[in-house]
């Protein structure tokens, strides 16, 4: 070895190199691999089928047609007068502090309460908070199975004659987490901060 360092003295340097870049990737791998989640993790990714329902346009679409963006999804009501709200202004945060890389995550909120969360109830409910915001609506029969699909439980509870018209819409609370495929990969419960969320995303946009 001495003499090959004496003949050959570049070969230290290629053998440092090499050494160097052994090292770097098993740290890589270490790194990647010791990653904890902040939410729940589906191992692997549980594949949901795409479906169809009505958006804040009155326009149909497919969740097939968000494949390539990282999509969190909201199950609520525009009529709610707590979880939703504060889980959307969670959004607002989340978009923000992502900055350029907002673009890769699209932000939606699929309605329990389709009688009375029409298109153009949900974009104006949504504005309030970011008209980019996707919305989805349809008939209780096109969402019960949307909503067996993520395990969601609702309850509408009856309106009293103080109320008038007015009830309100129990429902489950946890926000999902897509990946770019598609593909269930995380689901946060109530009180998940928006800064333990953003940090999921961004570890997996840089994955």
């Amino acid at each position: 070895m001495r003499q090959l360092l004496r003949d050959r003295p570049w070969t230290l340097g290629v053998l440092l190199l090499a050494i160097a870049a052994a090292a770097f990737g098993v740290w890589n791998l270490t790194t990647t691999e010791a990653y904890e989640w902040n939410g729940a993790a589906y191992d692997p990714a549980r594949e949901l089928p795409s479906f169809t329902l009505t958006n804040a346009e009155g326009q149909t679409v497919s969740t097939a047609e968000l494949e390539g963006k990282v999509t969190l999804i909201y199950f609520g009501y525009t009529h709610c007068p707590d979880f939703c709200p504060a889980t959307l202004t969670d959004f607002q945060r989340i978009k923000q502090d992502l900055g350029g890389d907002a673009d890769q995550v699209a932000f939606m909120m699929i309605t329990v309460d389709p009688e009375r969360d029409t298109p153009e109830r949900l974009r104006e409910y949504l504005g309030f908070f970011d008209p980019e915001f996707i919305g989805l609506t349809g008939t209780s029969e096109e969402l019960t199975p949307v909503k067996q699909e993520f395990g969601i439980m609702t309850a509408s509870q009856a309106a009293t004659p103080e109320q008038g018209d007015y009830y309100t819409v129990d429902h489950s609370t946890k926000t999902y987490l897509l990946n770019a495929d598609g593909d269930l990969l995380l689901e946060y419960p109530w009180g998940t901060t928006a800064e333990d969320i953003t940090e999921d995303i961004e570890h997996l946009l840089d994955s």
